[in-house]
Protein backbone atom coordinates (compact mmCIF):
# COMPACT_ATOMS: atom_id res chain seq x y z
CA UNK A 1 0.00 0.00 0.00
CA UNK A 2 1.57 3.82 -1.06
CA UNK A 3 0.84 6.43 1.21
CA UNK A 4 2.11 10.03 0.47
CA UNK A 5 -1.30 11.92 0.96
CA UNK A 6 -0.83 13.13 4.54
CA UNK A 7 -0.15 16.33 3.57
CA UNK A 8 -3.31 16.88 2.13
CA UNK A 9 -6.63 17.22 3.36
CA UNK A 10 -9.84 18.32 2.38
CA UNK A 11 -10.25 22.51 1.95
CA UNK A 12 -13.64 22.88 0.41
CA UNK A 13 -15.14 24.86 3.79
CA UNK A 14 -12.16 27.11 2.99
CA UNK A 15 -13.75 28.09 -0.47
CA UNK A 16 -17.37 28.47 0.47
CA UNK A 17 -19.24 30.26 2.62
CA UNK A 18 -21.80 29.02 5.43
CA UNK A 19 -24.53 28.95 3.20
CA UNK A 20 -22.30 26.87 0.26
CA UNK A 21 -21.68 30.06 -2.04
CA UNK A 22 -18.36 30.72 -3.44
CA UNK A 23 -16.00 32.86 -0.81
CA UNK A 24 -13.11 33.59 -3.63
CA UNK A 25 -13.18 35.38 -6.54
CA UNK A 26 -11.08 32.99 -8.73
CA UNK A 27 -9.28 29.41 -7.82
CA UNK A 28 -5.83 28.54 -9.30
CA UNK A 29 -5.63 25.21 -10.63
CA UNK A 30 -2.40 23.44 -10.93
CA UNK A 31 -2.93 21.71 -13.95
CA UNK A 32 -2.91 24.94 -15.78
CA UNK A 33 -1.16 27.84 -13.31
CA UNK A 34 0.49 29.83 -15.54
CA UNK A 35 -3.03 30.59 -17.19
CA UNK A 36 -4.74 31.06 -13.81
CA UNK A 37 -1.86 33.27 -12.82
CA UNK A 38 -2.19 35.53 -15.56
CA UNK A 39 -6.05 35.44 -15.43
CA UNK A 40 -6.10 36.14 -11.33
CA UNK A 41 -3.33 39.01 -12.03
CA UNK A 42 -5.57 40.43 -14.42
CA UNK A 43 -8.15 40.38 -12.16
CA UNK A 44 -6.45 42.32 -9.33
CA UNK A 45 -5.24 44.83 -11.68
CA UNK A 46 -8.32 45.86 -13.00
CA UNK A 47 -9.72 46.29 -9.58
CA UNK A 48 -6.70 48.56 -8.57
CA UNK A 49 -7.12 52.20 -7.36
CA UNK A 50 -6.91 54.95 -10.67
CA UNK A 51 -3.13 55.47 -11.04
CA UNK A 52 -2.06 52.36 -9.47
CA UNK A 53 0.18 50.26 -11.96
CA UNK A 54 -1.09 46.75 -12.70
CA UNK A 55 0.96 43.85 -11.25
CA UNK A 56 3.06 41.93 -13.68
CA UNK A 57 3.72 37.80 -13.31
CA UNK A 58 7.44 37.44 -12.74
CA UNK A 59 9.48 34.33 -13.96
CA UNK A 60 9.60 32.68 -10.71
CA UNK A 61 11.48 29.27 -10.78
CA UNK A 62 10.04 25.35 -10.03
CA UNK A 63 11.10 24.56 -6.78
CA UNK A 64 8.84 21.94 -5.95
CA UNK A 65 11.56 19.06 -5.27
CA UNK A 66 8.77 16.16 -5.71
CA UNK A 67 8.21 16.03 -9.18
CA UNK A 68 11.97 15.41 -10.91
CA UNK A 69 12.49 17.63 -13.73
CA UNK A 70 14.07 16.60 -17.10
CA UNK A 71 17.80 18.79 -18.41
CA UNK A 72 15.45 21.23 -20.04
CA UNK A 73 13.82 22.00 -16.42
CA UNK A 74 10.70 20.19 -17.55
CA UNK A 75 9.14 19.07 -15.03
CA UNK A 76 7.55 14.55 -14.64
CA UNK A 77 4.85 13.76 -12.79
CA UNK A 78 5.84 9.68 -13.70
CA UNK A 79 6.42 8.94 -10.18
CA UNK A 80 2.54 10.15 -9.07
CA UNK A 81 1.23 8.05 -11.99
CA UNK A 82 3.54 5.32 -10.81
CA UNK A 83 2.07 5.35 -7.06
CA UNK A 84 -1.39 5.91 -7.68
CA UNK A 85 -1.62 2.55 -9.98
CA UNK A 86 -0.03 0.75 -7.44
CA UNK A 87 -2.51 2.30 -4.99
CA UNK A 88 -4.99 0.73 -7.39
CA UNK A 89 -9.15 1.34 -7.85
CA UNK A 90 -9.81 0.92 -4.02
CA UNK A 91 -7.32 3.94 -3.44
CA UNK A 92 -8.73 6.05 -5.75
CA UNK A 93 -11.91 5.64 -4.53
CA UNK A 94 -11.30 6.39 -0.91
CA UNK A 95 -9.83 9.40 -2.39
CA UNK A 96 -12.73 10.23 -4.25
CA UNK A 97 -14.42 9.75 -0.76
CA UNK A 98 -12.60 11.63 1.01
CA UNK A 99 -12.19 14.80 -1.43
CA UNK A 100 -16.30 14.58 -2.61
CA UNK A 101 -16.73 17.59 -1.78
CA UNK A 102 -13.56 19.76 -3.31
CA UNK A 103 -14.68 17.63 -7.05
CA UNK A 104 -17.99 18.78 -6.41
CA UNK A 105 -16.78 22.72 -5.57
CA UNK A 106 -14.56 22.86 -8.68
CA UNK A 107 -16.79 21.16 -10.41
CA UNK A 108 -14.38 18.05 -10.84
CA UNK A 109 -15.52 14.54 -12.60
CA UNK A 110 -15.13 11.83 -10.30
CA UNK A 111 -13.79 8.08 -11.91
CA UNK A 112 -15.97 6.30 -9.81
CA UNK A 113 -18.85 8.05 -8.67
Amino acid sequence: MTHDFGHVEPVHWCFQTSSGAPAVDYAIAFEHIKEDMKAALQLVSDRRPPGTPPLQLEVVPWVNAGPSRGQDGSVSYDMYVKMYEECGDACIRNMENVFRDELRFFGCKAVYS
